[in-house]
């Protein structure tokens, strides 16, 4: 049962890694200074990496690439202004985070453990980024 929990939330969590890397591609070009935009691509290739990641796990575990589960990202909101945005993925970033921290503590796999490590460090990362840029 923990097994079959465990890959229901990988598999989630790429999904999501997977939207917040269009997501922050997306600010990228909304971006107002070059800061921000240089912000908004580390954040991205942060996510696009996290999502390969939980790709190759979710293969282990199933046998199946995520893409063959039915589930579609959601589009971006363009109508938000950027700071809208910036606010949205803070609170994303920081629930990641506390996510990634429960299912560190579900399995005892080393090398899954590392990947839920190295993501919740820079879920922590973007929150502190992010909040940054709304002072």
């Amino acid at each position: 049962m923990a097994h079959d929990r465990f890959t229901q939330l990988i598999l989630e969590s790429y999904f999501a890694e997977m939207q917040a890397h269009h997501h922050y591609m997306t600010m990228a070009q909304m971006a107002p200074t070059e800061e921000a935009r240089h912000i908004m691509m580390m954040n991205a290739q942060d996510e696009h990496r996290h999502a390969e990641a939980f790709e190759k796990i979710y293969e282990e575990l199933t046998g199946t690439e995520p893409r063959d589960t039915g589930m579609h990202m959601m589009p971006v909101n363009e109508n938000m202004t950027f700071l809208d945005h910036v606010r949205m993925q803070l609170f994303d970033e920081y629930a990641d985070f506390r996510k990634y921290k429960d299912m560190y503590l579900m399995t005892d796999n080393p090398e899954y453990r590392d990947t839920l490590f190295n993501a919740m460090h820079d879920e922590f990362r973007h929150a502190m980024l992010l909040t940054y840029l709304l002072n």
